[in-house]
């Protein structure tokens, strides 16, 4: 049974963390909550368990209900509906100045009037003692620069740029997400809303980025994609039962909402109790 209650999970690593006590800071020995470590031999209804724990942990801290007052309040303001009273009295004329948007939306162009240059160049060494490189070696850094521009372009990094740093200003997170488009066989990033990722509470930004152990989004993908990505699975009708008994009568089209999560380590796929993907 110790092996079966192995989770999915992977809090065994010495990260930066803050309680709002102070008291990790100063005690010795167990400073979290009893967790199993992750592993991919873990029973699926074991890794439901613990998803379920780090979504309800999330769901019902304090901190990610001052954070949605804070978004909401924030929200209002750069929509300019910041007071009741002047809707109330003229609802053809806001009798209030909308200064964060004024002030968000003239930042914004700022900043992202451009892509940012990629930054190529040669390790030392590939450089002689006079740190000179081979023309051979420096035409392919000027090349890669090029099509790194190219990618960004194609990407449409701008605007997915500014949409991050407006989600950043408002809602005071800005999440970017990168992967690989099959399709284009690219770099590709697309910028997550705030509201559909799940977070660790105890989590802090340092030098390193982002230091919870898990971090959980909510996805969507027509039902169809959802099936060829499963295609081969060992428990693959099962799984195939499930998507079909949602979308109906063949409807193959239907956006279907998921959740993916990630670990330093693995990523698994979750729709209700069942794992459709888990991986390394």
């Amino acid at each position: 049974m110790a092996n079966d209650i192995q989770a999915y999970a992977s809090l065994s690593a010495d990260v930066n963390k803050q309680r709002t006590d102070g008291s990790e800071e100063v005690v010795q020995g167990v400073v979290s909550e009893k967790l199993p470590e992750l592993s991919l031999d873990t029973p699926d209804e074991n890794i439901i368990k613990l998803l379920d724990k780090w979504e309800s942990t999330w769901r019902d801290s304090p901190k990610k209900s001052e954070w949605e007052k804070q978004c909401k309040e924030n929200e209002e303001y750069w929509l300019g509906q910041q007071f009741d009273t002047p809707k109330k009295l003229d609802k053809s004329r806001p009798m209030v100045d909308n200064l964060i948007f004024e002030v968000v939306e003239t930042y914004l162009p700022q900043v992202t009037r451009r892509n940012p240059d990629p930054l190529v160049s040669l390790d030392n060494s590939e450089t002689d003692d006079l740190g000179d490189a081979d023309e051979v070696k420096e035409r392919y850094v000027r090349k890669l620069k090029n099509k790194l521009s190219d990618v960004a372009d194609k990407n449409t990094l701008r605007l997915k740029l500014k949409k991050g740093a407006r989600h950043w200003a408002i809602y005071l997170i800005g999440v970017a997400k990168f992967g690989w488009d099959l399709d284009k066989m690219i770099p590709a990033s697309r910028i997550v809303r705030p509201h559909k990722v799940i977070l660790d509470p105890d989590s802090t930004i340092d030098e390193d980025g982002y230091t919870g152990e898990y971090i959980g989004e909510y996805r969507k993908l027509t039902a169809s994609k959802l099936l060829a990505l499963i295609e081969g699975d060992k428990e693959q009708e099962k799984k195939n039962k499930v998507i079909m008994d949602l979308v109906k009568d063949d409807n193959l089209g239907t956006d279907v909402q998921f959740q993916e999560w990630w670990t330093r380590e693995y990523t698994c796929w979750r729709l209700g109790d069942t794992i459709l993907i888990k991986k390394k």
